[in-house]
């Protein structure tokens, strides 16, 4: 948030967002209605961080099917902003409607000092990168190579290169496989590169 204190927010029933910020003075919250997502679709993997560069956090998620028609598979993500003084919601990309997208993780995948989101192809084990690039939203495959039949149970996002210079430190991803296997993606800003991180039972 803008005022430098932590806020946070969630969905109720009838779909409506709101967010609880602390008052200046101790002890004293604030409830603000932020704005309402339709209740006609089901959404999922909600994240947060910069998506849109004003400064401040966004919410990020993404909508899976409309309930009348689950079947028919929309994956196309949504995020609230406020750039102003009023809360609004934009349609910022879609993933392809016939995949299976896992581990959604949010993170400044680019370096640009945007967050961006991405998220694994169970077919392919690549990975799916969704930010904001030159004024506008765009979605690109930075491979990565997952093992589709690893059965991944335990994704990081996080700086995990330490060779990656600041203040352009790229967020990278490390993940455990059920054999005990990990395995680390690092970002070089357009793709990721994949190598074993060792292993335990």
């Amino acid at each position: 948030a803008a005022s430098g204190r932590e806020q946070s927010a969630g969905r109720n029933s009838n779909g409506v967002w709101w967010m609880i910020s602390p008052d200046p003075q101790p002890a004293a919250f604030t409830n603000t209605k932020m704005t309402p997502w339709s209740r006609a679709f089901t959404w999922a993997d909600a994240v947060v961080g910069d998506f849109t560069g004003d400064g401040r956090d966004d919410i990020a998620a993404r909508r899976l099917f409309r309930n009348t028609a689950p079947s028919q598979k929309l994956n196309s993500w949504f995020v609230i902003s406020c750039p102003s003084a009023t809360f609004e919601t934009s349609n910022i990309g879609k993933w392809s409607g016939t995949e299976t997208w896992l581990d959604i993780r949010a993170g400044h995948f680019l370096g640009s000092g945007l967050a961006g989101i991405a998220g694994r192809s169970a077919s392919t084990g690549d990975w799916q990168v969704l930010q904001k690039s030159g004024g506008s939203f765009a979605s690109t495959d930075f491979g990565g190579g997952w093992s589709p039949a690893g059965n991944f149970w335990q994704v990081f996002a996080g700086r995990f290169d330490p060779t990656d210079p600041a203040p352009d430190k790229k967020t990278g991803l490390l993940g455990r496989a059920l054999a005990g296997t990990w395995v680390r993606s690092l970002s070089d800003g357009m793709t990721f590169t994949t190598t074993p991180a060792g292993g335990y039972p």
